[in-house]
């Protein structure tokens, strides 16, 4: 691969986003202080939303295994946005009928973003991009 086709600017850009090295565990994550206040600022929402209970678990039934995902977004000129750290559950560990019955994620297909953003050229619409800061936004769980 060669960057000889590339702008100064996108060069400048693919430096920056390619020196930090995203922690894939816990323990890489937790020797870095900015992973460390994003982890922090995660488990605040999530116990601000009331996300959780602590429960005895009925008998015959396991936990689900979670694990911290962490991503760094940038800045369209390459600069930091921010850290962010999210704790996700290993669903990846359940068996269909014995942990769990049904799912529904909703989730758009990238074919539907296309067309949507196509529609949105032709139109001269304005486009804005926003980040979720908490998946657990608004409404309960019933499971």
């Amino acid at each position: 691969m060669t960057y000889a086709n590339f702008s100064n600017a996108h060069k400048n850009y693919l430096a920056a986003i390619t020196k930090i090295v995203e922690p894939r565990y816990f323990h890489e994550a937790v020797k870095d202080k900015h992973w460390g206040e994003a982890m922090a600022k995660e488990t605040e929402t999530l116990e601000l939303n009331k996300t959780w209970t602590i429960a005895n678990l009925p008998p015959g039934k396991k936990p689900i295994n979670c694990k911290w995902v962490s991503r760094v977004k940038y800045n369209s000129d390459g600069s930091i946005e921010c850290y962010k750290a999210r704790l996700v559950i290993r669903g990846d560990e359940q068996v269909e009928g014995f942990d769990y019955h049904e799912t529904f994620a909703p989730v758009a297909k990238i074919v539907s973003v296309r067309c949507f953003l196509a529609v949105a050229i032709a139109r001269g619409w304005e486009l804005h991009q926003m980040d979720v800061h908490n998946s657990f936004l608004h409404g309960d769980l019933e499971e």
